[in-house]
């Protein structure tokens, strides 16, 4: 049961730690975090389609740049700590 206490726990806290890392609510960390993962996939196509060309011989283009895959990374990973902080929506039939 502490297991799960202790999951809870942290759960709680992640809104203020994604706050103290510059996000300004979870839903901007998890819509920058899919497109990073969008980003790193298609990466891990290019780079499995160039070992591919290499092992069969053929001459392939050059091998898809690390550098390149980290400045789109971070550059996402700074839209979404810009994002504007979004106002939580009340419920409307609460008049």
């Amino acid at each position: 049961m502490a297991f799960v206490s202790g999951i809870s726990e942290r759960l709680d806290k992640l809104p203020d730690t994604l706050k103290e890392d510059g996000y300004p609510d979870v839903q901007a960390f998890m819509a920058t975090y899919r497109e990073a993962e969008t980003v790193v996939e298609q990466y891990n196509r290019n780079l499995a389609e160039w070992k591919r060309q290499v092992k069969e011989k053929r001459r392939p283009q050059k091998p898809p740049e690390k550098e390149s895959v980290r400045d789109r990374l971070r550059h996402l990973q700074e839209q979404g700590r810009q994002q504007p902080h979004r106002k939580k929506s009340f419920d409307r039939d609460s008049r």
